[in-house]
């Protein structure tokens, strides 16, 4: 496996960050694409939008984007990366066009076949730009930060050892070492369902998190959100 195992390594420390992230990769892959790939490329561009998006200045540009329009620095980075990532999409998006079968639609053919719908509907949403962009925000949203929370579990019940005994006997007891855990475990398994949730709960994966805004009036409720300036 990629970034070693206990054998692999001879039992010396070994930095799980790659494999981490290519699990989540590989689910979001094999959603969008029914496919697997070569990682590295993407990880790559993942991690790197990941690490500037936490950068104190960038943060900074968040709440005051007009600074971030005119100062040079990292932050430009970004737009890079984020067009970089679409251009991936596409690629894929390309190749899923070139064989699309009406009568057999899985994963991201779906999307196409309704965008091949309503291609002369001017009012369409499904159309390239916005399946590029949704795959982007999948991938920027569901990869680093999935790895990095378990990251940070794995690193809470090293600190908390007697946290990891009851996890191991409930997983030994539910679901054994005879087949893969299924989602239907989650019922039987309340404590590693709370540990998870505590989890999420303690750490601090985002500190200012990503600002958003309302490009429009909106009415919930009692409530009126209103139009970003």
């Amino acid at each position: 496996m990629p970034g070693g195992g206990a054998q692999e390594n001879k039992g010396s420390a070994t930095d799980p960050t790659f494999i981490l992230s290519c699990a989540p990769c590989n689910v979001i892959c094999s959603i969008l694409f029914r496919d697997r790939f070569k990682y590295n490329y993407l990880m790559n561009l993942l991690n790197e939008n990941f690490r500037l998006v936490n950068e104190p200045w960038i943060q900074l540009y968040n709440f005051l984007p007009a600074f971030g329009t005119y100062l040079p620095g990292e932050h430009k980075r970004i737009f890079n990366i984020n067009e970089e990532l679409k251009d991936f999409i596409l690629e894929r998006v390309k190749e899923h066009q070139k064989v699309l079968d009406p009568n057999n639609l899985r994963h991201i053919d779906c999307y196409l076949s309704k965008m091949q719908q309503e291609k002369d509907n001017p009012q369409s949403q499904f159309d390239l730009e916005n399946l590029k962009v949704i795959g982007r925000d999948l991938f920027t949203a569901g990869t680093v930060t999935t790895h990095s929370t378990v990251r940070y579990g794995l690193l809470l019940i090293l600190k908390h050892p007697e946290v990891q005994a009851k996890i191991h006997e409930e997983i030994g007891r539910v679901i054994g070492h005879n087949r893969l855990p299924s989602i239907k475990d989650r019922q039987d398994m309340p404590y590693m369902d709370a540990v998870v949730h505590e989890v999420q709960r303690f750490i601090d994966l985002i500190p200012l998190n990503v600002p958003h805004a309302v490009n429009r009036d909106i009415h919930f409720q009692q409530y009126i959100l209103p139009q970003s300036q």
